[in-house]
């Protein structure tokens, strides 16, 4: 008997569970002719190709600094990302949330050499009966490369030393 009851609980308790942990959805579409045409190029006018793509997500409201990545990525082609049905963790379905988009060319974005992000945009989240919400008002952005600490630093001291030169050649 009490096998049974303890079946029949696990049973009530895993239907619940979509309803209680439900999480808002979006398609991942940088491009859906007449409503989204946010292109990733690079400062030339060219398309990125090759690239990752990924969103980053936090609830309306909150700081741009609480944006957290939402999985899967996907891959960036001709400066578009098709990808797919994304579910937005802790952003419930009819909430807001502010997405972000990022496409970087390294394993993440931090480790990436080249990257660059979308202004970020704030929608009402559907959940999975509903078709997922769209990127609109998603735009164009540039994606640049990231300056090496190494460059910087030989720059910083290449400049302290033509600064204490003259210096010098002007006291003398």
């Amino acid at each position: 008997m009490r096998l049974l009851i303890a079946y029949l609980s696990a049973c009530i308790l895993s239907s619940l569970t979509p309803r209680a942990f439900a999480q808002g959805t979006v398609a991942f579409d940088t491009f859906i002719s007449g409503k989204i045409d946010a292109k990733a190029t690079f400062p030339d006018g060219t398309a990125v190709n090759g690239y990752t793509g990924q969103v980053y997500a936090t609830l309306a409201g909150q700081p741009l600094s609480s944006l957290s990545q939402v999985l899967p990525v996907a891959l960036v082609k001709q400066g578009y990302i098709h990808g797919s049905q994304l579910y937005v963790p802790g952003i419930s379905p009819t909430e807001f949330a502010t997405l972000q988009v990022r496409v970087y060319n390294g394993s993440s974005w931090e480790a990436s050499t080249s990257r660059g992000e979308s202004l970020p945009i704030t929608i009402q989240l559907n959940g999975d009966l509903e078709p997922p919400a769209e990127l609109i008002g998603l735009q164009p952005f540039v994606v640049t490369e990231v300056p090496e600490p190494t460059t910087l630093l030989l720059l910083l001291i290449s400049g302290a030393l033509l600064c204490y030169f003259r210096l010098r050649q002007s006291a003398v």
